[in-house]
Parts: C-alpha cells; structure tokens; sequence
C-alpha cells in the first residue's frame, strides 16, 4: 500500500470517528433538551405550588387578633426563605372566661408544611370547646395528623389556655417553641421549652398540661423554633440563652419594643434580616385592673 493509500485510510477512519462523535454529541444535546424541558416544567410547577403557598399562608395568618380583655398582644410573623409552616392564633373560649392560644410550626417543603398548619388551624378551632386539659387537645391534634404525615415532616404545637377567673395559663409545648416569663421585680426570667420531641410518623411525643400562676404586669413571650436554626457567619446558632440575655437587659416599657428587641437581636446576630424558617414572635403583657372577671 502507497503512502497516499495509507493516508486515505486514516482519513476515513478518522471521519468515522468523527461521525461516532458527532452522533454522541446530538444524543447528548437531545439529553440536555429533554432534562432543560423537565426542569422547566419542575420550575413551573413550582411556581403555582409557591404561589398556592402564598395564598394558604395570607388564609393561615390572622389579619386582626381578637381584643382580650385584660391582656395586651403584640405579634410578628416572618416567612422563612428556606421553609415554613408557622401558624399562631387566639380565640375565645365558649363560656368567655376563658381564651385559647395555638401557635404550631410544621417543618418540610413548600405545600406539605403549610397544609400541616391548615390541618391543625381546622382541628383546632372545631375541637377546642371539647377539651379541657390543653395536653388532650394536643393528643387529638396529633390524632388527626398522623395520617399526614410524612417521613420528612415533624410539627411542633404549642396549645395554651388562659383563664381569667384564676389567672391561671395551662399549656402543652411540644417541639422546639419556648415561653417566657418576665415577672415585675424578679431578675430572673421564667423558661419552659417541651418536655416532648415533635410531631412525628411513628413517634407519639410524651404529653402533659403544665401551668403557672399570672399577675399583674407580668409579660409572656412566645417563640417559634425558627428562631433557633438562626445562625451567625461563623455557623453559631442562635440559642434560648441568647433570647434569656436580651430579656435580662430590656428596659422596653411597652409589648411591642420588647417584640423589636428580640427581632433586632436576631438580625444583629444573623446579618441580616431574612431567616431560613418561618419565625413567630408574641408577646403579652397582664394588664390590671381588668385581668379578673366578675365571678358569678
């Protein structure tokens, strides 16, 4: 074979190894196409299913808080940019004497977080006037979750009742909320967190009504476990010690500076003012005289 015979040769050879590559290289602009076409259909969806989730969210977040005699409420809700899933609300109880608190925060995604808190809102408000013990209507809440839930889900519930015949406030906590109790000449501030893990498939928390005694002036403060997966640059959380520091210092005269306080600690120790969980703030404040009711 001539050198020219040899040098055809190869030129063919490579031109058919060309061709193989050309012909991998459409399959695998056909395989960009197809996975760039299913992603586009996953971002779209996710698009409705976000904007479902703004609509659940504005339906799940009281526009207005009901006036209870006796007490002052200062609230904040901020949507989380990773997940979310925080409801709270306050609703009277059936004989007036008595209100009811629920906050509730279901972790997971998007749609299965915020349906969570549309289960427990519904149960809720449809069962309260069943149950007196609030650890009871916690178990029933649980009840009516469980079928719902998910591997990848948990909820935490906080049910209390306030009644203002005894000044008494009895609670079940379950999951990662705390409450606080800054009393009028006391140093220290009172911190119950839950005795029981979260909501979860296969798991049944440990339930109990705890309770303590309310007077005048004393100021509750309620926060969602959001706020504790708050984390500074150097990957520090943000803990109940932080949040026992701020109410040690605060010489905030009114529920809503010391709500500002709280808010502003976090986003001094974040960096900024967006957090990745849904976070809820409530403070009240015992007002006197009016916190008793004529007994009958």
């Amino acid at each position: 074979m001539s050198d020219i015979d040899s040098f055809k040769k190869k030129i063919l050879e490579l031109e058919k190894e060309v061709g193989k590559k050309d012909a991998l290289l459409r399959n695998y602009q056909n395989q960009i196409q197809q996975t760039s076409e299913k992603l586009d259909k996953i971002m779209s969806d996710m698009g409705r299913d976000l904007e479902l989730f703004g609509k659940l969210q504005k339906m799940l977040s009281p526009t207005e808080l009901p006036h209870i005699n006796g007490f002052e409420f200062s609230t904040k809700f901020l949507p989380g940019f990773k997940t979310g899933g925080d409801y709270f609300d306050l609703f009277d109880h059936a004989d007036r004497s008595r209100f009811g608190l629920l906050m509730s925060s279901a972790s997971g995604y998007s749609l299965s977080a915020q349906l969570l808190s549309l289960i427990i809102r519904l149960t809720a408000k449809s069962e309260s006037k069943k149950y007196e013990e609030p650890h009871l209507m916690v178990e029933y809440i649980y009840k009516e979750l469980y079928s719902t839930l998910r591997t990848q889900d948990s909820a935490s519930l906080l049910y209390a009742m306030i009644d203002k015949r005894t000044d008494i406030m009895s609670f079940c906590l379950v999951g990662d909320a705390v409450i606080c109790v800054r009393r009028p000449g006391q140093s220290a501030v009172e911190l119950f967190t839950a005795e029981g893990a979260v909501f979860k498939p296969g798991h049944v928390a440990a339930l109990d009504t705890r309770s303590f005694q309310l007077k005048p002036k004393d100021r509750i403060i309620i926060l969602s476990g959001g706020a504790f997966e708050v984390v500074n640059p150097e990957g520090k959380q943000w803990r109940t010690d932080n949040l026992l520091s701020v109410l040690n210092k605060s010489h905030a005269q009114t529920v809503h500076e010391i709500r500002n306080e709280i808010l502003l600690d976090l986003e001094k120790f974040s960096g900024s003012p967006h957090f990745p969980r849904d976070l809820t703030v409530i403070v009240s404040e015992v007002k006197e005289p009016g916190l008793r009711l004529a007994k009958h």
